[in-house]
Formats: structure tokens, C-alpha cells, sequence
């Protein structure tokens, strides 16, 4: 399946081949929710990027995510153990771990520690409190 709003020529071809289901246009929060948690994987072969969401939607329903070493992927991707990330344009790499999510759909993958919400809320709070230390108003 190939989802989300797209504008390259291949897509023509994909369009009426079917071994493929086409969904080209942008897709609702819910819609791409749903989704990611019935995929076996999530494949990102972006050009370029920035910060996504799709990571983290992904993780949330324990799918893995293969994606080009762009944006913000290399942050939020622990090789081989929530995804795989392949260099852009090698299209050789991006094949051999979608045949291996493909077959090994059923794993246990998870989210980093780093990554998890309770983590990420213990380091806002130490953080706020540092902040609000050093950064008192003063008074009037």
C-alpha cells in the first residue's frame, strides 16, 4: 500500500498495477493511524525531511519504520530494533529490510527508553525546574 499525498511519474504505473493499493492524496489523522497499525512496517524513502510524526505514530503500535537517513529519522531510529534506516537512494538496502519485515512481521519491537513518554516527561520537569531556579521574575 503507498499512502499520502505524492507527485512523482511512478506513481502513473503503480496506479494501474495491481499488486499495489494507491491511496495519493493527504490522509486524515485517523486514517493514517489506522494505517500504521495494521502495516507490517512503515517505509519513509524520503529525499529530504524534517521532524515527522510518523515515527512516533509507528511506535505507538509497535511498527516498525524503515527509512532514508534524512530529517529527523536517525534521531528517533534504533537500527534493528524499532526500524532500519537504509542511506538515500540505495535501493538495493530498502528492499532487503522490507523482504525482512515482510517475513518477521509478527516481532516484538519497541520503543527506546530515551523516547518513551514518561522519560520524555521527567526530562521536561527536571528541565522546567532548572529553569524556573535561574529564571525567577523579579519583583516589582
Amino acid at each position: 500500500m503507498i499512502a499520502g499525498a505524492g507527485d512523482d511519474s511512478v506513481l502513473e504505473k503503480i496506479k494501474h498495477d495491481n499488486r499495489f493499493i494507491l491511496i495519493n492524496r493527504f490522509l486524515k489523522d485517523e486514517e493514517f493511524a489506522n494505517l500504521v497499525k495494521y502495516a507490517s512496517c512503515v517505509i519513509c524513502p524520503y529525499v529530504n525531511g524534517s521532524q515527522s510524526g510518523i515515527t512516533h505514530t509507528a511506535m505507538m503500535f509497535g511498527t516498525p519504520v524503515i527509512a532514508t537517513k534524512v530529517g529527523a529519522f536517525e534521531e528517533f531510529i534504533e537500527q534493528g530494533e524499532n526500524g532500519m534506516l537504509v542511506d538515500n537512494g540505495d535501493t538495493r538496502a530498502l528492499a532487503e529490510c522490507i523482504s525482512y519485515y515482510e517475513n518477521e512481521h509478527n516481532a516484538n519491537f519497541f520503543v527506546p527508553e530515551k523516547l518513551k513518554w514518561k522519560n520524555i516527561a521527567k526530562k521536561a520537569i527536571v528541565f522546567f525546574e532548572q529553569f524556573s531556579k535561574t529564571n525567577r521574575p523579579h519583583a516589582l
